[in-house]
């Protein structure tokens, strides 16, 4: 009787080890994307925006990824501009990338935070097919977009950014205009050649951002780029 129960007993032990190897097969990856990705880029693009995507690449299925929330990526950046100081030497800024979608196919959308040290009166279009929008004297916009057809290693990138003077709570007076928070949409994804599109999803993610860092120079950020960009 003691054998047969401690074959028993061992047999009970092998059935749970191989329920537990096979429920263990069956568990999402560490690949897979988070479920609040999709949470991520919509809190910061805005549901208009990705839903745009999702009818422009209607016939793919879209991924989301975020390396950083709102509240992550507003920690570094107040972080950053706490610690500028006139004397500052510029410093390569920590990247966050706040949102990134691809589909089946190549290209991405792209969208990045993170501070500047370029004055708001130098930053400019570095491309023929580039364009300059001065909003107000604390908000600036800048494109670079390369056609489809052009000689070039990335055709039909978009490159869409806004740069903010955004007096940081907590920092000297001087970092207003000293260093400045940038954001960045790179767009290989859809082959939008307006500019409009792109611009109006980047600057509903400055809003957010500027509310989020709490600006204390209340910088006023547009819903739309200005009439001039076309």
């Amino acid at each position: 009787m003691t054998d047969g129960g401690t074959d028993m007993r061992r047999g009970w032990v092998a059935v749970l080890l191989l329920l537990g190897l096979s429920g263990c097969a069956i568990s999402p990856t560490a690949n897979e994307p988070k479920p609040d990705d999709r949470a991520r880029c919509e809190g910061v693009l805005g549901t208009s925006a990705i839903t745009w995507l999702q009818r422009r690449r209607a016939q793919e299925e879209l991924r989301f990824g975020a390396d950083l929330g709102v509240d992550a990526a507003r920690d570094r950046i107040l972080e950053e501009l706490g610690a500028w100081r006139p004397d500052s030497s510029p410093t390569d800024s920590f990247s966050a990338d706040m949102c990134f979608v691809d589909g089946d196919g190549p290209g991405d959308y792209i969208l990045d935070y993170r501070t500047s040290h370029d004055p708001l009166e130098t930053v400019g279009a570095q491309t023929p097919r580039g364009t300059r929008a001065k909003v107000n004297a604390d908000v600036v916009l800048t494109s670079d977009w390369i056609p489809p057809g052009a000689e070039s290693a990335r055709p039909g990138e978009g490159i869409y950014r806004v740069y903010v003077a955004c007096q940081a709570p907590q920092a000297v007076p001087e970092q207003r205009t000293g260093v400045f928070l940038r954001g960045e949409l790179t767009d290989t994804l859809t082959g939008e050649t307006d500019p409009r599109v792109p611009y109006t999803h980047l600057l509903h993610s400055a809003r957010v951002m500027v509310k989020a860092l709490g600006c204390a120079n209340e910088p006023v950020v547009p819903a739309r780029p200005p009439a001039s960009v076309r």
